[in-house]
């Protein structure tokens, strides 16, 4: 029980790729993986996504907070926002200037008391949050980009 928060990265993919009129290599590939067979749909075009937890946080209430104040207009809630490569970056920097000048904590990325949120010091939990936020998002940019047809979502519970 606590504070949670996740990024989900998402990806489509059709069974059909109109530029070569063949079947898409990776529908096939993602339906032999769950045990569906191709063949099964026929004449139909069905698409699949997949979703990937690719970062996760517990209890870094101040990484939580950040999105609550940045693509969350202020409100606290537990669904999924839809997040782009820039929001990450941002971020990624805010994170960096902390580690650089711990004072600017309290001002750049303060942390957020809730129900079962856990600690609000300034400590070394605190900034080793930080310090693998900054790891985790750069991986994150990496791999999951738009132009890759990813899709990244920030998802909070509690």
């Amino acid at each position: 029980m606590g504070l949670d928060s996740y990024i989900v990265a998402r990806k489509n993919f059709s069974s059909f790729n109109w530029q070569t009129e063949k079947a898409d290599e990776s529908f096939v590939k993602i339906c032999d993986a769950v045990g569906v067979p191709a063949g099964f749909f026929n004449e139909t075009y069905p698409s699949a996504s997949v979703e990937l937890t690719v970062g996760h946080w517990r209890k870094a209430n101040q990484i939580h907070n950040w999105f609550v104040n940045n693509i969350m207009y202020g409100i606290d809630d537990c669904n999924g926002h839809s997040i782009s490569e820039d929001v990450l970056r941002r971020l990624i920097n805010t994170c960096e200037s902390v580690m650089k000048d711990p004072r600017l904590c309290r001002d750049l990325l303060p942390t957020k008391s809730g129900c079962f949120f856990g600690s609000l010091e300034y400590d070394e939990y605190y900034f080793n949050d930080v310090a693998q936020t900054i790891v985790m998002l750069k991986k994150i940019l990496n791999t999951f980009t738009r132009d890759n047809g990813w899709y990244l979502t920030y998802q909070a519970s509690w």
